[in-house]
Order: structure tokens, then C-alpha cells, then sequence
């Protein structure tokens, strides 16, 4: 099975916003940029599965669609054109989207 790199840009689909903690299992791996924006933030990173619980699952689901945008954003930038500074990637990410959202 494929691993699931967890990074800056896709950060926020993996955090659980009522118990500010991240649940990273074995099938996860989490980039230092990303544990450094955790600890920036003070999140807990939990080794082991995300708990099946409604309050947990419904904040990823309940993300912002701007903000879910902006990361789709951040991460095609990364992937399409190798910005791998997670400051420029915030950066562009809000720019490009706010250009979009203003245009549509």
C-alpha cells in the first residue's frame, strides 16, 4: 500500500481541530516542515489510528472550501512546479486562490 505524505499544504485534512492533535499511523509519513508547523502550533502528534469519532470527522470534512482550495493550490504548486519553501507555498497558495475567487 502507498504511503500518505503528510506535509505544510495538506497539513489541515489530517488535523483533528476539537482535541488540536494529529493521529499519524503507519501508513503516514509526516515531513519535518510539517512537525515543525505542528509544534509552531502546538498540536499533538499521536502515534496510531485517528478515532472513529463524529466530532474529529466532522471538522475535516467541514474545512472551509476556500481553505480546502488553497491547499489544492499549495500542493499543485509543489507538484507542477517544485516550490518546496512551505512559506512561499502559503504565499502563492492565497494569492492564486484569492485571484480565482475574485474572478469567478
Amino acid at each position: 500500500m502507498k504511503k500518505i505524505l503528510v506535509e505544510v499544504g495538506n497539513l489541515e485534512s489530517f488535523i483533528c481541530q476539537d482535541r488540536a492533535k494529529i493521529y499519524v499511523d503507519n501508513n503516514m509519513i509526516l515531513t519535518p516542515g510539517a512537525k515543525d508547523e505542528l509544534s509552531k502550533r502546538k498540536i499533538e502528534i499521536v502515534r496510531g489510528s485517528k478515532p472513529e469519532t463524529p466530532a474529529c470527522e466532522a471538522t475535516e470534512q467541514g474545512t472551509d472550501g476556500f481553505e480546502r482550495f488553497v491547499l489544492t493550490v499549495a500542493v499543485m504548486l509543489k507538484e507542477q512546479f517544485g516550490i518546496d519553501d512551505p512559506k512561499q507555498l502559503q504565499i502563492l497558495s492565497y494569492q492564486v486562490a484569492k485571484t480565482v475567487k475574485e474572478n469567478i
